[in-house]
């Protein structure tokens, strides 16, 4: 089936699908769709994934592990297909026709992963689902091994949200494992927390809440959420893994050019925008922009040595700053991480600029095509 093909679908009562997102923002909970037979279902595993098919096929045998790990009665999963031009879509809707607790909804249009989150939310609120939604990445292989252990926290009121570690697995361009880390998500020790990330088990309070991910940010859209989310719900992290992420990393050559086009760290310029008066948020997620912050200051101190030479004619700030600026960039080359000192401490900080002063640019117009 092509993807033309699948765009011709009728719609489906269980999911919105209109061509404009800005009539959404302000949605609320719906009820459960005519004839759903999976409103009762206690947990919704979601993969939401764009031009991921290196990495979708393990993580979609990993639900199936996940599944076949619980009572198939009472989970299903929700796969949704972020415009991708690979053959992602496909892969996907491949492994739903076999799988009668497997579905695929397709994402057309100017989309982001915002959206691609979403369309999970409001298919579980219009389905009348009354349990948790596990949200994963389509390169995160999930461990039942993780549920096993939130799933009683969620049902016994300690929490509303729950996450755990996130070892990561780093992959060269010819896909070759390179290098590994214990964590990406830093949880040391069981303990409330005031925000999360993309993978995360998501309480049926939030669910119903009518909370959804705001689509101006086209990355962050995770930490912006969950700011939100700590608002009013208690968030849980565990120190259990949730699984694996298969990835390249973020600052690696392969990427640089992604980094760059896409403008990875404007989003942290938008959150700063919002989140101004509220600076205790900002400092909540401080870890996820930190780097990029440090080489705005110093890119700051330099330009100010410039101009201080230039006005008074001393050259004293402007030696420091250089000297600060080497020390730094010895420091990652003594690391081996040369090469992620011009994305960290330049790029990124032009970019947090960039999402400073200029507009969000929203997803929209798109449509949601659902299963057939």
């Amino acid at each position: 089936m092509t993807a033309d093909s699948r765009h011709e679908r009728k719609p489906d009562p269980a999911v919105e699908s209109t061509r404009d997102s800005s009539t959404r923002e302000n949605s609320t909970p719906g009820g459960s769709a005519p004839g759903d037979s999976t409103a009762d279902d206690s947990l919704i595993v979601a993969v939401v994934c764009r031009d991921g098919d290196r990495f979708i096929t393990q993580t979609l045998a990993a639900v199936e592990q996940l599944v076949a790990a619980r009572a198939p009665a009472a989970t299903t999963a929700i796969l949704v297909d972020s415009a991708s031009s690979d053959k992602t879509g496909g892969l996907m809707q491949t492994f739903a026709d076999s799988r009668p607790w497997a579905s695929t909804y397709t994402l057309s249009g100017n989309v982001n992963a915002a959206v691609a989150r979403n369309t999970v939310l409001r298919v579980a609120r219009n389905r009348g689902h009354r349990g948790a939604a596990l949200m994963l990445d389509g390169d995160v292989t999930a461990d039942p091994n993780f549920l096993a252990t939130a799933m009683p926290l969620l049902e016994r009121g300690d929490a509303d949200v729950v996450y755990g570690m996130l070892p990561e697995v780093w992959y060269d361009a010819n896909g070759n494992a390179y290098d590994e880390r214990a964590d990406r998500y830093g949880v040391g020790k069981q303990h409330y927390e005031k925000w999360f990330k993309g993978v995360v088990l998501l309480g049926n309070p939030v669910l119903q809440s009518g909370l959804e991910y705001d689509e101006g940010y086209e990355r962050l859209e995770d930490i912006e959420f969950s700011l939100r989310v700590a608002d009013s719900y208690r968030i849980l992290a565990i120190p259990v893994a949730m699984g694996t992420h298969h990835t390249d990393g973020y600052h690696s050559r392969s990427r640089l050019g992604d980094f760059v086009r896409q403008q990875y760290q404007r989003p942290v310029g938008q959150l700063f925008r919002q989140y101004w008066n509220r600076p205790s948020k900002l400092l909540t997620v401080r870890r996820s922009y930190i780097g990029y912050a440090i080489g705005l200051v110093m890119m700051a101190l330099l330009t100010g040595g410039v101009v201080a030479y230039l006005v008074t004619g001393s050259s004293v700030l402007f030696a420091l700053a250089v000297g600060i600026i080497v020390y730094d960039f010895s420091r990652f080359f003594r690391q081996e991480r040369g090469h992620e000192f011009l994305p960290l401490r330049v790029i990124g900080g032009l970019q947090i600029l960039t999402g400073l002063v200029l507009p969000a640019r929203r997803a929209g117009p798109y449509e949601v095509t659902p299963p057939v």
